[in-house]
């Protein structure tokens, strides 16, 4: 027999009823069986296309790391959820943190189509030479030509600082999932 569950709205209190999750390890369990599928006891969520882990509730899909947040801090992410390591698997609620829109571009993995291998720096023909660049409040800051791509790099990373990017920002791909 069919039990469809239904929840009014997902407060941090229902949602402690229906899991249990693990600070330390960023997983969610089963403490209620919500439909014939569930069982109690048994890890919650699927990865998505996106990489991201989901759940459905009363018909509803809800990304693990915003019920996380819930979960921990008692009430939904007032911005989007950064999972600062990249890993979008990664639910630990230290790997964490709610940020603008901004703030979560600031913290991106290194672009697929990134020929140099550095964030920020292309080689740019004309001059024969690196050129560094970083975009802030929607505008591209240019932040000069350089000889080798370390030296273009150097300069990239120390606008990332003056900036407010990330220390992550630019990293080279990430270990268990697409990005962040």
């Amino acid at each position: 027999m069919s039990r469809f569950f239904r929840i009014p709205e997902l407060t941090a209190e229902v949602l402690r009823q229906l899991f249990s999750y693990s600070p330390g390890t960023g997983i969610f369990t089963r403490k209620v069986s919500t439909n014939n599928r569930t069982k109690i006891g048994e890890i919650a969520g699927c990865r998505r296309p996106d990489g991201y882990l989901c759940t459905s509730l009363g018909g509803k899909s809800y990304q693990m790391h915003r019920l996380a947040w819930l979960y921990v801090h008692g009430a939904w992410p007032e911005g989007q959820i950064d999972h600062i390591n990249g890993d979008r698997t990664d639910n630990r609620i230290s790997n964490l943190r709610d940020v603008s829109h901004v703030e979560n571009g600031r913290n991106q993995k290194l672009g697929a189509t990134n020929k140099s291998g550095a964030n920020g720096v292309h080689w740019f023909s004309s001059r024969k030479k690196w050129r560094a660049a970083i975009t802030v409040n929607g505008k591209s800051r240019h932040l000069g030509y350089f000889e080798t791509v370390a030296e273009a790099s150097k300069a990239r990373r120390s606008a990332d600082e003056v900036y407010g990017f990330h220390e992550n920002h630019g990293r080279d791909g990430v270990i268990g999932g697409t990005g962040s």
